[in-house]
């Protein structure tokens, strides 16, 4: 799903664009058509502009963290990572470095890109329903300061690992930021941090289950089959599986 959508505040007119990439595309084609809509939506926008990119990132060991790195023109004035606290989710982590980067384009009084590679979190900020609604208002409430009546600010999806430097070298500063100390509020418990440790946790369960009772000749690809075969009725009302009687 590709196209773009036009959103106008008071007096501050802000858009949102996504680029034209499938999924399956080879990466370069994909590196090639998100350049090709960055340097698009640049030339909408002022000269001065900071165009800063910004990425969240969640560890399988629960640690969380997000960061923006700003660009005016082929130079980086400046870069910004949090510890989030555990077992945030991935799209809080994702909205958070996106507030990041929206605070410092306004806070510069400058217009600006900003560029993400989470659709789902750029699709929050305009969503009547969206997911971590704290974080989504906050965003809204930042562009439609008083401050801004006079800037345009532009966000861009791209997709991730398609081998552009700018946005690995803020991912690899989100992760960066994952080892950070855990902030003062890590200690608030978020639906999040209970929730995954317990999935974790059953589907451990699960999986140790399954394992003691498939058999030592059996396949894990055939165990896996069998036990995935729907149960069918017969005449008898009898319920079996064909795997069962094969």
């Amino acid at each position: 799903m590709t196209g773009e959508r036009q959103h106008r505040g008071p007096a501050l007119h802000r858009h949102l664009h996504y680029t034209d990439a499938k999924t399956d595309d080879h990466p370069i084609v994909q590196q090639q058509t998100s350049l090709q809509k960055i340097t698009d939506v640049t030339t909408v926008i002022p000269e001065d502009s900071v165009i800063v990119y910004t990425d969240g990132s969640l560890q399988d060991t629960g640690a969380a963290g997000c960061a923006y790195v700003a660009y005016s023109g082929m130079t980086c004035v400046a870069e910004a990572m949090h510890r989030l606290p555990d077992w945030a989710s991935t799209t809080r982590c994702e909205l958070q470095g996106i507030l990041g980067a929206t605070n410092y384009v306004l806070d510069e009084e400058r217009s600006g890109l900003v560029i993400s590679d989470s659709r789902s979190g750029l699709e929050s900020i305009t969503s009547p329903r969206p997911v971590c609604q704290d974080l989504v208002r906050q965003i809204q409430h930042c562009l439609i300061r008083e401050k801004t009546v006079a800037l345009l600010i532009h966000f861009i999806w791209i997709p991730s690992n398609i081998g552009l430097h700018k946005r690995d070298y803020v991912d690899n500063l989100a992760k960066s930021a994952c080892t950070l100390p855990i902030p003062d509020d890590a200690s608030t418990i978020t639906t999040g941090r209970v929730k995954t440790p317990l999935k974790k946790a059953a589907l451990q369960t699960i999986n140790e289950e399954r394992s003691k009772q498939r058999g030592a000749g059996v396949s894990v690809r055939h165990y896996c089959k069998h036990c995935d075969t729907k149960y069918q009725y017969s005449r008898n009302k009898c319920l079996t599986r064909l795997s069962d009687v094969q």
